[in-house]
């Protein structure tokens, strides 16, 4: 089977504890086989959500509310707390920045895989839900998460397939230092 990703409406979510943020409309989605890098990037004042290291949606509608962070539990899988936005599909290389990166950044990261830059989570989905980072803030799955499947270069056991209804992976996230910033990208 072909890696492939659902629909975007499940990938970006964000909730502040007062506000539910969904960053990309439900119509978009890329069901064409291919792999496709997603990232988005809060700088204080702007969302910015990017395909395949382009830009392809912004918001500055809150820029008057910054996010109030408050720790608590971050998913991978699902938007928010409701299973009526969980993802089917297979995501890899999980990676959680507490700063925006810029466009410059997201396009170099795109175009080169093992181009890094400092990071608080990471979770690259080698058979388990580890951080990589040396943070150590290893993910917690449930539902029946699939670890058993290739990543975008045929590697086996270092992607992770979510069924849509009920597999997530969780983790505490309490590690911002600066909380109205955040960067995360991934396959």
């Amino acid at each position: 089977q072909t890696p492939h990703i659902g629909g975007l409406a499940s990938m970006f979510y964000l909730d502040d504890g007062n506000t539910f943020y969904k960053f990309v409309s439900e119509e978009t989605s890329y069901n064409d086989g291919d792999w496709h890098f997603l990232a988005a990037s809060y700088n204080g004042s702007i969302y910015t959500v990017y395909i395949d290291g382009q830009p392809v949606y912004q918001d500055s509608s809150n820029a008057e509310a910054p996010l109030q962070y408050e720790p608590g539990v971050t998913t991978i899988g699902r938007g928010g707390d409701e299973w009526a936005n969980a993802f089917e599909g297979k995501i890899d290389e999980v990676k959680i920045y507490n700063y925006a990166l810029t466009a410059e950044e997201i396009n170099a990261a795109y175009h080169v895989s093992d181009w890094d830059l400092p990071l608080i989570a990471h979770y690259p989905f080698d058979g388990n839900a580890n951080d990589s980072s040396s943070y150590g803030q290893h993910g917690t799955p449930s539902g029946g998460v699939d670890f058993d499947h290739p990543d975008r270069f045929g590697k086996l056991n270092s992607a992770v397939y979510f069924d849509g209804v009920d597999d997530v992976v969780t983790t505490d996230f309490d590690y911002f230092t600066e909380p109205n910033k955040i960067s995360v990208s991934m396959w």
